[in-house]
């Protein structure tokens, strides 16, 4: 069975952090994970909610995983709205059973930025404390001029990378001819650096040609 599951910046920080093949355990306050069913609602949620939240980083990333048919019989659809609002309602204390019985990784199917939006910041680099936008430009400034140490900041911020990529191929619309075609040389690159560096890169986040469908 296939379903999705909108979540903000931290969730997915965390989710990436356990290699993409499990969702972290709920907090104290959150006594239910919500699984969603159908990929239009999750858009829904993660771009009417995320976007204004601050805890979700102003972003909505939109998660698309497999999980066993069998496991999920013995939880009730739930409808909170229209017909597309359908939900699943998985108690925290069952989020280990849940996640045990996930096939394959937690995909990134899709990723929304809100105009607050920072992502996280690099550290001890050049880009520490530099938004998006400007990240990309030191970035193209150093595969020119220094690919080594280009080469290391991708290396060692994967995961801030991760949360940028689909943010600064949209940066295409609002920049020049010229700008559009820097940054698409530098996502490529990072792209060919980060599937050469991880073996589960591909299963982590979703390639190149859906980014620039998604725009």
């Amino acid at each position: 069975m296939k379903l999705y599951r909108p979540v903000g910046l931290q969730e997915l920080v965390k989710i990436l952090n356990f290699k993409s093949e499990k969702f972290p355990d709920r907090q104290v306050w959150q006594p239910i994970l919500y699984i969603v069913e159908n990929y239009g609602y999750a858009e829904q949620i993660g771009t009417m909610w995320n976007l204004k939240d601050e805890n979700s980083g102003f972003s909505g990333y939109m998660l698309e995983f497999e999980i066993s048919d069998d496991y999920m019989k013995d939880y009730e659809i739930k409808q909170v709205g229209d017909k597309t609002h359908l939900e699943y309602w998985i108690p925290a204390e069952d989020t280990d059973n849940f996640n045990n019985s996930l096939n394959g990784k937690i995909k990134i199917i899709n990723a929304f930025y809100g105009e607050k939006y920072k992502g996280m910041s690099f550290q001890e680099t050049a880009l520490e404390n530099k938004l998006p936008d400007e990240q990309i430009r030191e970035l193209a400034f150093f595969m020119e001029s220094s690919y080594e140490k280009f080469l290391k900041i991708v290396k060692e911020n994967r995961i801030p990378i991760i949360l940028n990529l689909i943010y600064w191929m949209r940066m295409d619309s609002d920049s020049s001819k010229e700008e559009n075609g820097v940054n698409k040389s530098v996502i490529y690159e990072i792209e060919k650096i980060l599937s050469e560096t991880y073996e589960d890169h591909n299963d982590v986040i979703i390639n190149l040609k859906s980014w620039e469908n998604a725009q």
